[in-house]
């Protein structure tokens, strides 16, 4: 099991670093390293993160390495959130930028949950990239692998539900549905309270008018 872990997970990021060059793709991995330790690392191009802190800071914004590491884990701080399904959202520390023609980043992510029931994970850092798309995976031992992207097209969120050993993404159409089954749910019982209101008034007012009826005898 341990063996077929490392195998997917090495295809994966082989598969992720073939784009290593291309600014509008990027990867965002969040990997569970045990004992309730966790990492989240974003791959993209060089160019892609010196894009949005120079679009964002200006071009002018760093003159040395060392600063635009720092702009870098700062705009990658600003726009990367995770929310368990408890709403308590976690903490990014230790960040580490290794710069190159795939630049990554990392940090050590404080405040995950032992147990899953669902997950919110938000990596706006390249939404300026035109086209842009950052595939999301997740690697955590027994739990099985997928992809997801991170696009213009869902606010470059993942809205995860954990089911069946495995994370789903949650559509807009099953919340639709949802929200319309809450509606439909919420006019039955109005209409339920109504009719047993107006049931409880005729029930009275005729018992007024017996007794009503009773004493003019």
């Amino acid at each position: 099991m341990r063996l077929r872990f490392i195998i997917v997970k090495l295809m994966l990021l082989i598969s992720v670093s073939a784009f290593a060059h291309n600014p509008d793709v990027s990867s965002t991995m969040l990997v569970d390293k045990g004992q309730d330790q966790w990492v989240l690392q974003i791959r993209a191009a060089l160019t892609a993160f010196e894009y949005e802190v120079e679009y964002n800071l200006g071009k002018d914004s760093y003159a040395t390495p060392e600063e635009f590491q720092h702009l870098v884990l700062q705009h990658v701080r600003d726009n990367m959130s995770i929310i368990s399904g408890t709403d308590l959202s976690t903490t990014l520390k230790h960040g580490i930028v290794k710069l190159g023609h795939e630049t990554s980043v990392s940090f050590v992510v404080s405040g995950m949950p032992k147990t899953f029931e669902s997950l919110k994970i938000t990596n706006s850092s390249f939404k300026n990239i035109p086209r842009n798309k950052s595939a999301l995976i997740i690697f955590k031992e027994g739990v099985e692998k997928d992809q997801f992207t991170l696009d213009n097209k869902n606010m470059h969120t993942a809205d995860l539900q954990f089911k069946n050993s495995k994370f789903e993404m949650v559509t807009t159409e099953a919340k639709s549905n949802t929200s319309e089954g809450y509606i439909i749910g919420s006019l039955i019982l109005i209409f339920l309270l109504g009719y047993l209101m107006y049931r409880w008034l005729l029930s009275r007012k005729q018992n007024t008018t017996l007794q009503t009826s009773l004493i003019s005898a």
